[in-house]
């Protein structure tokens, strides 16, 4: 699961806590950039937010599937050549 935070969409805080599932991932970007509550909460908007997301994903991924580990890594190092680009 991935979500914006910092009272962006607060509602996601309520509905993760209905059924809590231990193998349940949750990404919250805004605590991945460190962005505080009363910033500017378009954290999507923000290039270098999308770089720290995908390397934070492909981790995630990595430990979830490790038999794919080398193919997540592929997959991040062509995102952000291609990101790069933009």
């Amino acid at each position: 699961i991935v979500y914006n935070g910092i009272a962006y969409d607060g509602w996601m805080d309520k509905l993760l806590s209905v059924q809590k599932n231990e193998q349940q991932k949750v990404i919250v970007i805004s605590k991945l950039v460190g962005a505080k509550l009363g910033e500017n909460p378009h954290l999507w908007y923000a290039p270098n937010n999308m770089l720290i997301y995908a390397q934070q994903l492909t981790t995630l991924l990595q430990q979830i599937d490790p038999s794919n580990q080398k193919s997540c890594a592929t997959g991040l190092n062509n995102f952000q050549n291609d990101y790069q680009q933009l």
